[in-house]
């Protein structure tokens, strides 16, 4: 049965200033990616070793449609997105697309990585970004 995904993604920048001790919001910024018509998702943790390279994380069972992917881990690391593209440093990563495999390097720490990918045969992927 087909369901949605609707993942908020807010920035809030606090600075300190002289009338607020504990500072005060200068910048709130919302925005959003709903997931519609999706007919599978894959939800994972894994504790993965310090010092692999390209390890392979697998995403699960999605036909060439786009698809959703939310990736947090507690340490910094690379990942290579298949064909698509590399990215260094990262913690935190929402990718749409169609993602044909994801590889993660680590570093001096085992590293608790989690993956959310949603997606299916008649997806429908709709970004909101309201402006200033």
């Amino acid at each position: 049965m087909p369901f949605q995904v609707h993942f908020i993604h807010q920035t809030e920048i606090i600075m300190a200033d002289q009338f607020g001790a504990n500072g005060r919001t200068i910048l709130h910024d919302p925005g959003d990616i709903k997931v519609t018509g999706a007919d599978r998702q894959n939800v994972q943790a894994y504790k993965i070793s310090a010092g692999l390279s390209n390890q392979e994380v697998v995403l699960g069972s999605f036909p060439q449609s786009s698809t959703l992917l939310v990736f947090l881990a507690d340490q910094a690391v690379d990942l290579q997105f298949g064909d698509s593209g590399f990215a260094s440093g990262v913690l935190f990563q929402a990718k749409t697309g169609i993602l044909s495999g994801l590889f993660v390097t680590t570093f001096a720490n085992d590293t608790t990585i989690k993956v959310m990918t949603f997606g299916g045969s008649n997806v429908s992927i709709q970004a909101n970004l309201p402006l200033p």
